[in-house]
């Protein structure tokens, strides 16, 4: 009966063990797309003004 009770334990830890680290990995995979995009997000911005600054100096000279 013990060991009955001691494996329906382990099986259930380990459906809920499987079921969290699934989320965790996607909540990773979800943190580095943001990361990604936010680093382009700040390129983009800095093509930009690197772009505009360019054209300041050609105005200016």
């Amino acid at each position: 009966m013990f060991n009955l009770l001691f494996l329906l334990v382990c099986m259930v830890s380990a459906v809920f063990g499987f079921i969290l680290g699934r989320d965790l990995n996607n909540i990773k995979k979800w943190k580095q797309q943001e990361r990604k995009k936010n680093i382009e997000v700040i390129g983009r911005i800095a093509l930009k003004a690197y772009a505009y600054i360019k054209k300041q100096k050609k105005i200016l000279h």
